[in-house]
């Protein structure tokens, strides 16, 4: 997951705007500030976990090789994916769903590995509690800024915006599936016995943009 938690970074960069004026255009902004860091918490946490002489070994090729292997395709391309919904011209609105949807789908995945990791929560930051009540409180609205906070209630989008918005929606849970999936598969990298592998079902096929 290295491949993805990296390069979240760079996808909350892309959605910033350099110089923001409006409500909405700060409300992103705001979100993406939240989050820019947290790459090195996961760090921090695999340090903690000690998973890079136990899951990687010693030599830096070993760990290269690992994350573009062709098991972790589906992470890697999850990415590009979610990548290029960025680079989309989008209004901040739509910016502002996609960044919840961004959230919504990933405080899922840190809510199940908080429960399950032989860690416990207050000894992980990124997989422990302190990222998990981080995203609990993302999740109680959008921030303009420390203060002031936005009512996506009284969001008001365009007939077009909101066909943009709800395809990015589509594509954004349909592309975690896959990645949270092949996460799953390689769980057996970190743990013994292997665990039941959930089938990839031809529906959770994501459309092309």
């Amino acid at each position: 997951m290295s491949f993805f938690v990296l390069g979240f970074k760079d996808l909350l960069l892309n959605l910033e705007y350099p110089q923001a004026t409006t409500t909405l255009e700060k409300a992103v902004n705001h979100h993406c500030k939240e989050d820019l860091e947290h790459w090195q918490l996961f760090l921090e946490d695999l340090e903690t976990m000690n998973v890079g002489q136990s899951a990687w070994g010693t030599k830096t090729t070993t760990a290269l090789r690992q994350i573009w292997s062709n098991d972790n395709w589906r992470v890697r391309q999850a990415t590009y994916k979610l990548m290029s919904l960025t680079f989309q011209k989008t209004s901040p609105g739509v910016k502002l769903l996609m960044i919840e949807c961004l959230e919504l789908a990933f405080a899922v995945f840190i809510e199940a590995v908080r429960s399950s990791d032989s860690h416990s929560p207050e000894a992980l930051k990124y997989f422990g509690d302190h990222h998990f009540f981080e995203e609990a409180s993302h999740a109680q609205g959008s921030w303009i800024d420390e203060t002031h906070q936005l009512d996506l209630n009284e969001l008001e989008l365009s007939e077009e915006e909101s066909k943009v918005a709800a395809m990015i929606v589509l594509e954004v849970f349909e592309w975690f599936h896959l990645m949270f999936t092949s996460w799953y598969k390689q769980r057996a990298i970190f743990t013994t016995p292997s665990p039941v592998v959930p089938k990839e079902s031809a529906a959770a096929q994501p459309k092309e943009i």
